[in-house]
């Protein structure tokens, strides 16, 4: 019992006191991190899903919050600068920081490893984590070629108990289901014509691998995966056909290393003309006029300066009776007949790609690989056999290109 007879704590009571005091504030600390960032503090009650990150760009702005959102708990982060990923582990509460991909795939506190590096580092990365027994998100475009992308095939198929999808998020949002529901089931007939337009905002910024050629960069590569993905999902078709024009509007930025100009060599406007046919799967679906029936489409995208400071984004599929309309900007879709009377839609809640497709894609991962073991969640993903499909119709838009616009037919896979 502490003396307060003459109003003064002795010396060694007030040393306790502090101590006492000082313990008191960490054990509050520590609480309110765990709170904050243990998905079973917030009322959920089975066990999270446990992600490591290899990615310090999307990862870390999006993933990372989304993911935790969803009832996952990010355990790692690996960055090829090691301090870069000690200090965002510090910053985000990260347990496990790495300097070396190889050990993130190899820890035993990561059930699931992401992707999300420059393109030309997947496919080592995406066999890395395979090979340490992790289920596997790859960001897209899945790979720079198909050669690339047939022996990240192969290795998800030699390790097929274990999950390896692409990060087509679109297909996990409520706008895009309802879409291919409204499709599918024949609310606007059979499908006529496709247009496409996705114009990101800015045009700033420094060099970066995005605008390399040979480390995958490009628009065809950021925005026309996702949106060649979206067509296969929505109808259920393969693409036949393409001609495309690939543009470099800005030639040089500054390199952040050295202050100098560089070269841009990818591109940041793409034109392309298509069509798309039915899989054996899907030929009597009423999208079809008939079994072999083609449709013609387009796309363009690229990146505006000015103007539209949110960007710009349409996916309009026009059918005998009327059309669907997707925002992936919003996360909106309307279905609507001739007249323009609106038959069904899904309000817009935020970007198809982050905040609302990602947050899905989460809530999809942690059922299916959390104790409920819901596989049937992840079944609109993306397999890696879808992602190489894509990148067969970016391989057959870049020959386009290089023959002016020459219409090319794309590789396709084998049916199963």
């Amino acid at each position: 019992m502490w003396d307060f007879s003459n109003g003064k704590l002795k010396p060694e009571e007030q040393r306790v006191l502090l101590l006492t005091g000082a313990a008191g504030a960490l054990a509050i600390a520590s609480y309110a991190v765990y709170k904050r960032w243990c998905p079973l503090a917030q009322g959920n009650s089975e066990q999270p899903v446990r992600v490591g990150l290899i990615g310090t760009g999307w990862a870390v702005k999006v993933q990372l919050p989304q993911f935790r959102r969803a009832g996952m708990q990010v355990t790692a982060i690996a960055s090829r600068k090691e301090e870069s990923a000690v200090t965002l582990a510090a910053q985000h509460h990260i347990v496990k920081p790495f300097g070396n991909v190889i050990e993130l795939c190899q820890c035993p506190d990561v059930d699931l490893v992401s992707v999300v590096s420059p393109t030309y580092l997947h496919s080592e990365q995406m066999i890395a984590a395979l090979v340490g027994g992790k289920h596997v998100l790859v960001d897209k475009p899945m790979a720079r070629d198909g050669a690339e992308g047939e022996r990240m095939l192969a290795a998800a198929s030699a390790h097929s108990k274990q999950v390896a999808i692409v990060d087509h998020e679109l297909r996990f949002t409520p706008a895009f289901q309802h879409a291919q529901h409204a499709l599918q089931s024949g609310t606007i007939g059979a499908v006529v014509a496709i247009d496409v337009a996705v114009y990101l905002p800015g045009n700033a910024g420094p060099w970066s691998w995005w605008h390399d050629v040979p480390s995958g960069g490009g628009m065809l590569g950021a925005i026309g995966s996702h949106l060649i993905d979206a067509h296969r999902f929505l109808l259920d078709c393969e693409f036949t056909s393409v001609s495309a024009h690939l543009e470099t509007l800005q030639k040089q930025r500054e390199d952040p290393l050295t202050g100098h100009p560089r070269a841009c060599t990818a591109d940041d406007l793409t034109y392309m003309q298509y069509r798309v046919a039915a899989r054996a799967s899907s030929a009597q679906a009423p999208v079809w006029s008939q079994p072999d029936a083609t449709i013609l489409g387009r796309m363009a995208m690229g990146t505006i300066v000015g103007g539209a400071p949110s960007g710009v984004s349409h996916f309009v599929i026009m059918g005998s009776r009327g059309s669907v309309t997707l925002d992936s900007m919003t996360s909106s879709c309307t279905v609507a007949d001739l007249s323009g009377k609106v038959l069904s839609s899904v309000k817009g809640n935020g970007s198809a790609f982050a905040k609302v497709g990602t947050h899905a894609l989460g809530v999809a991962l942690q059922r299916a690989l959390g104790p409920r073991r819901d596989m049937a969640a992840l079944r609109p993903a993306a397999t890696i056999a879808d992602g190489l499909a894509v990148v067969y119709v970016m391989d057959a838009a870049r020959a386009s290109a290089a023959q002016g616009g020459a219409w090319q037919t794309p590789k396709v896979l084998p049916a199963d």
